[in-house]
Order: structure tokens, then C-alpha cells, then sequence
């Protein structure tokens, strides 16, 4: 109940503002343009255009810390792991008999 009484004091609100819909329409219409004119896209186009090769870059060390470096260290630890696990022998000379 007091959600309706909410909605219905707002929409009254709304009514009571000076002008219809196609007025408040105009208003918006005529601020809009006067902020068009004034708008400036150079600075925004000199703030772009370095967009393009910092995504780059970030897309290459993304593929590099994601896929390239843990392979390469699965790599290396695996022929680490082999060679302390097939030659022994390295390691620890022959014992005597």
C-alpha cells in the first residue's frame, strides 16, 4: 500500500511540472545541440589513438604469462625430473663390490 501511494505522489509530481512531454522533449533536444557544438573530439581522438598498440602489447604478455611460460616450465621441470629419475648414476658414483 505505501508503494502505491509512493507511485502515485511521483506521477503527480511529473504532471505538475510546467510543460507536456513534448515540451520537456524540446528542452532536451535544444541542450543537447548546444552541447554538440561546444564538444570537441580532438583530444579524445589524440587519447585514442594509442589504444590500439597498448591492446596489443597486453594481449601479447597475456598469451605469454598464460600459455607460454607455464609450458616452458612444465618443460623444464619435466627434463629435470628425468634426468634425476633415469641416471641416477650421475649424481652418485658406483659403489665399490
Amino acid at each position: 500500500m505505501h508503494r502505491a501511494v509512493a507511485i502515485s505522489s511521483k506521477v503527480e509530481a511529473i504532471r505538475d511540472r510546467k510543460g507536456s512531454i513534448s515540451d520537456t522533449v524540446k528542452r532536451w533536444k535544444e541542450s543537447v545541440g548546444k552541447v554538440r557544438d561546444g564538444f570537441d573530439y580532438k583530444p579524445m581522438l589524440a587519447a585514442a589513438s594509442g589504444w590500439s598498440d597498448r591492446i596489443v602489447r597486453l594481449i601479447a604478455i597475456f598469451i605469454l604469462q598464460t600459455i607460454v611460460l607455464p609450458i616452458a616450465f612444465l618443460w623444464a621441470a619435466w627434463r629435470i625430473a628425468r634426468f634425476f629419475v633415469i641416471s641416477p648414476s650421475v649424481i652418485t658414483p658406483p659403489q665399490p663390490r
